[in-house]
């Protein structure tokens, strides 16, 4: 029996790859939620400021 696990032991575990899983997900939402949070300050400022010029 070997005395260390080896990297490729580690990443095989279940609970390690359900954890790289949902870091990897969650960093993606977070990567996504900037973007999506951006446009839509944007788009309801513009629409605050068009109905500010049409009065």
């Amino acid at each position: 029996q070997e005395p260390f696990i080896s990297f490729h032991q580690i990443i095989n575990n279940e609970m390690i790859a359900i954890e790289i899983v949902r870091t990897l997900v969650g960093s993606i939402g977070l990567i996504l939620a900037m973007p999506l949070a951006t446009f839509m300050a944007v788009f309801f400022l513009q629409a605050k400021s068009k109905i500010k010029e049409e009065k």
